[in-house]
Formats: C-alpha cells, sequence, structure tokens
C-alpha cells in the first residue's frame, strides 16, 4: 500500500519530489488511504526498506527525511483547451 503512494525513483507516475519523515508518511497515509495506519506500521516499512534519514535543504531550512516521489496532484495537460 504504501509503494502506491511513493515510489523511491522518479518514474511516470510518481513524479513530484518531496521530502518526508515517518510522521509526515503517517499524516498522509491516514488522510489518504481508507484504513488506519498507526506509528508501527511505519517504522516496519522503514526498517524493511533500509531507509535512512538524511538531511535535505528546503530553500533556507534544513529538513532530516527521506527522498520519496510522489504523485503530482495537478498535471497541467498543454494539449488541452482550458474550456
Amino acid at each position: 500500500m504504501f509503494f502506491t503512494h511513493f515510489s523511491t525513483e522518479e518514474n511516470k507516475t510518481h513524479n513530484e519530489k518531496t521530502i518526508m519523515n515517518q510522521g509526515d508518511i503517517l499524516n498522509y497515509m491516514n488522510i489518504h488511504s481508507g484504513i488506519n495506519v498507526s506509528k508501527y506500521d511505519i517504522k516496519d516499512i522503514f526498517t524493511k526498506n533500509k531507509f535512512e534519514y538524511k538531511s535535505y535543504r528546503i530553500k533556507s531550512k534544513i529538513k532530516m527525511g527521506i527522498l520519496l516521489f510522489k504523485e503530482a496532484v495537478f498535471v497541467k495537460n498543454e494539449d488541452e483547451m482550458p474550456f
């Protein structure tokens, strides 16, 4: 279920880069999935996939987390007319 929302590599469907920690992932999964996800489920995902926190610079702040790619919410299609 985690890898339907996120990917560790950029591809056609998952092309929006984001830095997330365990708390961010927990909030995202509880909002966007139909089941209740616990912090232990997220911890299992981190340990089984050997994710490690790294420091990333976002504008003027530094955030600790992992680099993930998620689906873009709004994808602008150049070929379609707006009306």
